[in-house]
């Protein structure tokens, strides 16, 4: 990210920095970068997005964390959903599995429900077959679910990411219920 001072002093920020993308071959999907906030439990960064046809770009704006730019590969992704952020339709969840097989999740908030739209249908083009997304019937996960092939924890996850929710953000956190295990007794102690 390029710094330069305005006629105040006050840093001023000139946009995304293009030196951070991984391959040349990459095209930007928009003419422009979008100003964000990356949840996560606890936190908001404020920083830019910028995305193209392999990856998704985040830029902070400050320098805190070991990475200037984080970045996330569309073809890895397992899960594309819009969210809710502070009750407001403007956030966007993705889900990808690393090279280690484990899952990394990105959670970003727009300025506007727009914006958020236009990101959600520019990237769903270029998501991998396997991707689950708001295209994906919830009923097949049901059928799943009664035939015995899916846990009842993975049913609720799976019931819980269609309403929306999310671990990272608290305000939208999952809701599982309680689960009884005494049958016998006709008078339960909870």
């Amino acid at each position: 990210m390029t710094i330069e001072l305005n006629s105040s002093g006050n840093q001023k920020n000139l946009g995304f920095n293009l030196t951070k993308i991984k391959d040349l071959s990459e095209k930007s999907l928009f003419p422009r970068e979008f100003k964000v906030k990356r949840i996560l439990p606890m936190v908001e960064i404020s920083g830019l997005l910028y995305v193209t046809n392999q990856r998704i770009y985040f830029q902070p704006y400050h320098n805190i964390y070991e990475e200037q730019v984080v970045h996330f590969t569309i073809r890895k992704c397992t899960e594309f959903f819009r969210r809710r952020f502070k009750l407001m339709e403007v956030g966007l969840q993705l889900q990808l599995t690393t090279n280690r097989g484990q899952p990394k999740s990105a959670y970003f908030a727009f300025a506007s429900d727009q914006e958020r739209n236009a990101v959600y249908q520019a990237v769903t083009q270029y998501l991998p077959s396997g991707c689950k997304n708001e295209e994906t019937p919830i009923m097949e996960y049901t059928k799943e679910w009664v035939k015995g092939a899916m846990s009842n924890y993975d049913y609720l996850n799976v019931l819980n990411l269609y309403a929306q929710r999310s671990t990272q953000d608290l305000t939208q956190y999952p809701v599982f219920p309680w689960v009884l295990k005494e049958y016998k007794s006709e008078v339960l102690d909870l």
